[in-house]
C-alpha cells in the first residue's frame, strides 16, 4: 500500500467516515486518527483504515486521544512494526470490551474493495468472518483464482499471500412487522476437527475439555479419535485438556502450506518427528526428521521432500 499523498487524504477520510457511519459534523476525530497514526509510524491506507476500524468497533471512538492510556502506549511503542502494533491494539481493546460475547470484527468497518495481506494465523474462514462474508464467496472469487490454485485448501494460507476482498452487497428480507423473526448467520459457528493419536494410533472415546474466550465446554472423541467441536469463526487459539491430564494449546490457522518448508516442519512436529525451531528452512535438523519419517513409512529415505512424502504428511497431519 502506498503512503498517503496529500491530495488523497481528504478523499480517504470521507470514504472511511462513510464506511464507519460517522457524520461529517463529527469527523474531527478522523483528522486526529490520521494525524495520530502518522505519529505512530502507521502510514499506509490499509493500516490506518484497520486502526480506525479497531478503535470504532471495540472502543467506540476514532479519536486516538480518547483511547485508554494502555492502548495509546501500544501505538506509540518504538521499534514495533505497524502490523504488530495493530494486532496488539486489537487484542487489548477486545479484552477490555468483551462482556459475554466478542466485539464486532474491526474488518467490518474497513473501506472495500481491498487486497488483504495474509497474517500468521489467518485462513479464508477467519478473513471472511472479519470482513462479513461467507468463506466460499471469498475463496471462489475470480480475483482469488491464483491463490486457490496455489494453496488448494482455504484453511491453509501462508503469511504474505494476497486475498481480494470485494465490496459488500446489501441483502433485504421481507417479513411481517407484527411478528418475531429469527435470523441465523450461515457458517457461524464453525467446526474444529482434530484427531488425537498415540504412536500414530487413534485415541477413541477420550473425554476432553475445550476452553476458548470465556467458554469452557466438554466432549468425547469419536471412534476414530476425532474431536469435533463448534467454535467462533474468528478464533485464533483454544486450549484442550484430555481426561488423562495432557494439555494442548491449539493455534488455529497457524498451519502453513505443505509446499513451504515451514509447513513441512509443522507437520513433522505434530507427528513427533521434529523438535527443532520453526526455521522455515530445509536445514539439517529438518532433513534428519524427514529421513526418520520416510524410513518409518516405507518411503525412499532421502531427507528430501517429494510428492509422496508431502501427500503422506498431509494425510496424517492435515491440510
Amino acid at each position: 500500500m502506498n503512503v498517503f499523498k496529500l491530495q488523497a487524504v481528504e478523499d480517504f477520510k470521507q470514504r472511511l467516515g462513510a464506511q464507519l457511519g460517522i457524520p461529517e459534523a463529527d469527523a474531527a476525530g478522523l483528522d486526529r486518527t490520521v494525524a495520530g497514526a502518522k505519529a505512530c509510524g502507521i502510514t499506509s491506507e490499509r493500516d490506518v483504515a484497520r486502526m480506525a476500524g479497531i478503535m470504532h468497533s471495540q472502543a467506540g471512538t476514532v479519536d486516538i486521544n480518547l483511547l485508554p492510556k494502555a492502548a495509546q502506549n501500544v501505538l506509540l511503542a518504538r521499534g514495533v512494526p505497524p502490523e504488530e502494533k495493530l494486532n496488539r491494539l486489537e487484542t487489548l481493546l477486545a479484552n477490555k470490551s468483551r462482556g459475554g460475547g466478542s466485539a464486532t470484527p474491526a474488518g467490518r468497518f474497513l473501506p472495500l474493495p481491498m487486497t488483504y495481506t495474509v497474517r500468521d494465523g489467518d485462513c479464508i474462514v477467519s478473513i471472511a468472518y472479519e470482513f462479513g462474508f461467507f468463506p466460499d464467496k471469498i475463496w471462489n472469487l475470480p480475483d482469488n483464482e491464483n491463490l486457490q490454485l496455489l494453496r488448494k485448501d482455504m484453511h491453509v494460507l501462508n503469511p504474505g499471500d494476497s486475498v481480494y476482498i470485494p465490496e459488500r452487497e446489501q441483502k433485504e428480507e421481507s417479513r411481517p412487522t407484527d411478528a418475531k423473526h429469527r435470523f441465523r448467520l450461515k457458517g457461524v459457528p464453525v467446526k474444529i476437527r482434530i484427531q488425537f493419536q498415540y504412536f500414530e494410533k487413534p485415541r477413541p472415546k477420550l473425554g476432553y475439555t475445550i476452553r476458548f474466550q470465556d467458554c469452557e465446554e466438554h466432549g468425547t472423541t469419536d471412534d476414530g479419535g476425532w474431536l469435533e467441536h463448534f467454535i467462533p469463526p474468528g478464533l485464533r487459539v483454544c486450549f484442550v485438556t484430555l481426561d488423562d491430564g495432557s494439555q494442548y494449546r491449539l493455534a488455529l490457522g497457524a498451519l502453513k502450506p505443505v509446499s513451504e518448508a515451514a509447513g513441512v516442519q509443522d507437520r513433522l512436529t505434530a507427528l513427533g518427528y521434529y523438535a527443532g525451531p520453526d526455521s522455515g528452512q530445509f536445514d539439517a535438523p529438518t532433513k534428519q526428521a524427514l529421513l526418520k519419517f520416510q524410513a518409518s513409512h516405507q518411503l525412499d529415505a532421502t531427507g528430501e521432500v517429494d510428492d509422496k512424502t508431502r501427500e503422506l504428511l498431509v494425510s496424517m497431519a492435515g491440510a
